[in-house]
């Protein structure tokens, strides 16, 4: 994370020299921050700690986090923005544990709930699941992104039941929230619950046309529903992107897949000649699904097809 980034902040601080401020905790909040991040060799932990020391010695959490907030929003910088960026640095890194602390501590004294989903957010990328569920579970007004996480982690953990009625709730209360209904069609998927599934991802395609992780999971389902109405809609979803994803090797098997079942010979001929084959056999999971194809080819009307396949991905000798 660099600090030049927020120059808006920069040249409020460089430009804002009086006296009368320099008491201010305010003032010396972002002054010291600036010191960190220009001197410190571990910035994160050590503006955790900042944080921690500014919240910690006001009287009134909240007020002061709002007006740091305002002083940002002065200087055109997010707030919420900016400490997310330091929340995210800090992923797989020795300061994560310390720094979850900190914003734990932040969302108990303010109860903001952007900082509670920040506060999850990190829980469920450093994998402690268990705490991003506990953290969600602080919030008693309804916030579609703490909900939306609470039913993701509910996911991970196996719980799904509990993850589709969370989820089920986000949909209902915040119809746009994409992730909630992304999040449903995979629990609904992992529940072997395929219309529900479906309508999830078909809601999802809605709100996100362009969205080719939706597009390559709509394919997916469709493959395994064996629902030729389900190949179809997905095959037309995913043929627009194929032009952007010719290095992805799932969105190039699922599509070749998916031409194959429904008996699509031009896209399944251009998917095979147009894909960049050197960048997919990099990729592991082309491994475990390319035998399938190529018996799936076989084994139909399209010989010519699975022996063009088979060359494009044989070693040259």
């Amino acid at each position: 994370m660099d600090i030049k980034n927020y120059d808006g902040l920069i040249n409020w601080l460089e430009n804002s020299y009086n006296p009368d401020i320099h008491d201010d905790p305010v003032f010396l909040f972002v002054a010291n921050s600036y010191q960190i991040f220009t001197r410190s060799k571990n910035i994160a932990a050590d503006w955790g700690n900042l944080f921690f020391e500014f919240l910690d010695d006001s009287d009134s959490a909240v007020d002061s986090f709002l007006e740091l907030q305002e002083l940002f929003n002065y200087t055109r910088t997010d707030l919420l923005g900016f400490i997310g960026d330091i929340t995210e640095s800090t992923i797989g890194k020795p300061a994560a544990h310390s720094f979850q602390k900190t914003l734990k501590s932040a969302a108990d004294k303010t109860n903001i709930a952007s900082l509670r989903f920040l506060t999850a957010w990190h829980c469920i990328n450093e994998g402690n699941l268990e705490s991003c569920v506990q953290e969600c579970e602080k919030i008693e007004q309804f916030y579609a992104p703490i909900f939306t996480i609470k039913g993701q982690a509910q996911l991970e953990l196996g719980f799904v039941t509990a993850a589709i009625e969370t989820l089920e709730y986000v949909c209902q209360q915040s119809p746009n929230e994409i992730l909630a209904w992304f999040q449903l069609a995979k629990a609904s998927h992992i529940n072997r619950d395929q219309e529900k599934s479906w309508k999830a991802l078909n809601h999802c395609h809605k709100l996100a046309p362009q969205s080719e992780e939706v597009a390559l999971f709509m394919g997916m389902v469709a493959v395994e529903s064996n629902n030729d109405f389900y190949q179809r809609e997905a095959l037309k979803v995913m043929e627009p992107h194929s032009k952007f994803s010719t290095n992805n090797s799932m969105y190039v098997l699922t599509l070749i897949e998916l031409s194959a079942l429904v008996s699509e010979y031009t896209i399944l001929q251009n998917t095979i000649q147009t894909a960049q084959w050197t960048a997919i056999l990099e990729d592991p999971a082309f491994y475990k699904k390319i035998g399938g194809i190529l018996k799936l080819l076989a084994s139909g009307d399209y010989q010519q097809e699975a022996a063009s396949l088979l060359m494009k991905v044989s070693p040259p000798n």
